[in-house]
């Protein structure tokens, strides 16, 4: 096999995936045999599948890595982690339960890890600008229209008390979330949002305000009497756009005020 220069090495361990971008192939004449076949069926946008085809036809360890976390994902999100089953997860991702212990060790560390290559892959999809908070809000709600999984697992993570156990997947989660305040303060600094809110309690209002249609989708039938369908889900996405911006606006009336008592 040719050796790869330092640039080419991949890197290994617990968890490490990188991106299949990085994934160096052999500067042989398998190289063109070599192919990417699709993604792997419970994974949207994650995760795309590679299956070498060399003189030995193996799959590589970080192809089964990336069907375990495609697999686990669809496991957690549907069943939440006392639910969810290795077995199952190693039957779908097509892998061996000792190969998911000796990855990932215990559930609640397989889940921290789908967690955490979830935001580093998906984080950016919708992700709130300086003066369009209320844009941010709307994009939140379409994107968790089309596919709930990361809101999922963090609702299993918070009924079933799970804690984070590692402490770089704390202090990535956190990242993630301080941008999101950054982004309240620059839109506060230019004018765009009340300066005098709270940028912590405001980014919990906006995403309570997107996340409970989701959460309880039976109050949602209880209170439209009937399964919204897609005209409902369009009118209540403008419908969070407006209400984002009359709860930013500068000069909004205050707590205690005519017009503002709460």
């Amino acid at each position: 096999m040719m050796a790869l220069s330092a640039c080419e090495r991949l890197p290994s361990g617990p968890g490490r995936l990188p991106s299949c971008n990085l994934l160096v192939r052999r500067r042989s004449q398998t190289t063109q045999s070599n192919r990417l076949v699709g993604r792997y069926r419970h994974e949207t946008a994650w995760f795309p599948v590679w299956q070498p085809r060399g003189r030995s036809g193996h799959m590589t360890s970080l192809d089964t890595k990336s069907r375990i976390m495609a697999a686990a994902l669809a496991e957690f999100a549907e069943h939440g982690v006392a639910g969810a089953r290795v077995d199952r997860i190693a039957r779908n991702a097509k892998a061996n339960k000792e190969s998911i212990y000796r990855y990932y060790g215990l559930k609640e560390e397989l889940l921290e890890q789908v967690l955490s290559e979830y935001l580093r892959r998906n984080g950016e999809t919708v992700t709130p600008e300086a003066n369009a908070l209320d844009e941010y809000a709307a994009g939140l709600f379409r994107h968790y229209r089309h596919d709930p999984r990361y809101l999922r697992l963090c609702l299993w993570e918070g009924m079933e008390g799970i804690d984070m156990r590692g402490a770089a997947a704390v202090e990535e989660r956190a990242a993630h979330f301080a941008d999101k305040i950054d982004a309240v303060r620059a839109s506060q600094q230019d004018g765009t949002v009340d300066p005098e809110l709270d940028p912590r309690h405001l980014m919990i209002v906006l995403l309570g305000m997107v996340n409970y249609w989701f959460a309880v989708p039976q109050i949602v039938r209880l209170l439209f009497g009937r399964e919204p369908d897609e005209a409902v889900l369009e009118e209540h996405e403008r419908f969070v756009a407006e209400c984002a911006r009359r709860i930013i606006a500068p000069g909004g009336p205050r707590a205690g005020e005519a017009g503002g008592e709460v």
